[in-house]
């Protein structure tokens, strides 16, 4: 898929930050779409291979690129909303900070009603077993 997505954005001669989605099927995977963009999981992007990607984006205009980066841990990311109102309380919150996952709560919410169906965006990192 590496491979592939790099071919893709060669032969649509795409500079910057770009993203190809694929779709894991019987027959292996098959691209989805190519976005000319940044991509929704630049956050995790970032954190996993320790890379300011917005950077990268604005040097390659210049025809700076930099080194193919190796993955220093896996990132995710997960939204989740609520199908009731909810409460956030000092518990809740320094769960969240003990796991040092970057929200998109903000830090002083603790006592905050959060109304139903509202986002909240979770990224969470965890190291490679061949991570020092």
């Amino acid at each position: 898929m590496e491979e592939l997505a790099e071919d893709l954005v060669l032969r649509f001669k795409l500079l910057g930050s770009n993203g190809v989605d694929f779709l894991f099927t019987e027959n292996g995977p098959v691209v989805l779409e190519i976005n000319p963009r940044f991509q929704g999981s630049l956050d995790t992007i970032e954190k996993a291979m320790d890379i300011n990607l917005f950077e990268a984006h604005v040097d390659c205009f210049s025809g700076e690129l930099p080194d193919k980066p190796n993955a220093k841990c896996f990132a995710a990311r997960g939204i989740f909303y609520s199908d009731r109102e909810f409460f956030i309380d000092r518990e809740l919150m320094d769960i969240i900070i003990r796991e040092n996952a970057p929200t998109s709560l903000p830090r002083n919410c603790c006592k905050s009603r959060l109304s139903s169906h509202f986002p909240v965006s979770c990224t969470s990192t965890r190291k490679m077993q061949s991570c020092p």
